[in-house]
């Protein structure tokens, strides 16, 4: 255990948030406050949780899941940055969580993709396909009126096409000979 501490870190990270996010959700719910505003933290927080118990597991789909919404954090602490300097929010801590979300996603990756940190992983293709079509499908439903924040959800689109592609070309190169899914991973 102590010798890939790291894991256990990151993966604690990912659940205390998943947690910390399902709690801020709790007076909505007591309230019955069930709009669509609701929806995308359920399923981000359960993301997080997804994805720290994966880690803990060692398996593919946790670190995919992992790297995935350690995308995300860099996405809402890019938000935090853009709100402070294009007039939205004059608070200086927009600035400091924006700064901290790139900071510990900048941690997060460098740890995961030192190779022999990548090798603990089972290759897991499925779940980027899953990771992609999900990023894919949310991106298509957003239409908020603004071309900059159209533009980008329109390229988020297309990451997620390429997440999918990503996951879909691992598949097609397993072989019977060379099989991605082990008895580890069932």
């Amino acid at each position: 255990m102590k010798k890939y501490l790291g894991i256990y870190i990151i993966a604690a990270y990912f659940l205390i948030n998943g947690i910390g996010g399902f709690c801020q959700l709790i007076p909505l719910i007591i309230q019955g406050d069930f709009t669509a505003q609701i929806y995308s933290p359920i399923v981000f927080n359960t993301g997080f949780l997804v994805a720290g118990c994966g880690l803990i597991w060692r398996k593919g789909w946790g670190r995919n899941f992992a790297l995935f919404f350690n995308g995300i954090s860099i996405l809402v602490g890019l938000r935090h940055l853009l709100t402070y300097f294009y007039g939205e929010s004059s608070e200086i801590i927009s600035i400091f969580k924006g700064l901290s979300d790139f900071l510990i996603a900048g941690l997060i990756y460098f740890y995961l993709f030192k190779a022999k940190i990548k090798t603990l992983f089972p290759k897991s293709p499925v779940s980027w396909c899953i990771l992609g079509l999900f990023l894919l499908l949310y991106s298509l439903n957003q239409d908020t009126g603004n071309v900059i924040i159209d533009t980008f959800w329109t390229i988020l689109t297309i990451v997620g096409l390429a997440i999918s592609g990503y996951g879909a070309k691992q598949l097609r190169e397993s072989t019977p000979q060379n099989p991605i899914f082990t008895n580890k991973d069932i």
